[in-house]
């Protein structure tokens, strides 16, 4: 979630905490209107910053495995989501190299691993720890 979708729902919680106090007019419109801007926001991806973090190439292996096999639950199904999602300018190259390692799998779903052996942990494991880490946020 990027900077700007927090400060947006923070304005909208915010304003409806408002209301709440003050059930008037003005502030059920000002709430609308906080409310309406945080669902318009587009979600974004920092595919820059991924690819800056990945130099054993473990996420761009995770993607090639995302393609070689079906997206049978909820978190791999929202992986490939990101991938859909408009990258801006900066990010537009980095984004590239992870829709090639997403589109290798789906081609070549057998040679993940050989095209990304410098990550040392296996595909379960990366997605055990994806698992953990969305069931235990705050760490």
């Amino acid at each position: 979630m990027t900077e700007g979708v927090r400060i947006a729902m923070r304005r909208r919680d915010r304003a409806f905490a408002k209301f709440r106090r003050d059930r008037c007019d003005d502030n059920w419109v000002q709430f609308k209107v906080a409310r309406n801007r945080c669902n318009q926001m587009k979600p974004a991806v920092r595919w820059r910053r991924i690819l800056l973090y990945d130099p054993i190439q473990c996420a761009r292996y995770l993607y090639c495995e995302l393609g070689a096999q079906p997206p049978n639950n909820e978190v791999r199904q929202g992986f490939i989501y990101m991938l859909t999602l408009e990258p801006d300018e900066e990010n537009a190259s980095a984004h590239g190299v992870f829709k090639e390692a997403y589109d290798h799998g789906r081609l070549y779903p057998k040679q993940c691993r050989k095209k990304y052996p410098m990550c040392v942990f296996n595909e379960k494991l990366l997605f055990d720890l994806i698992y953990y880490l969305l069931r235990h946020p705050q760490m």
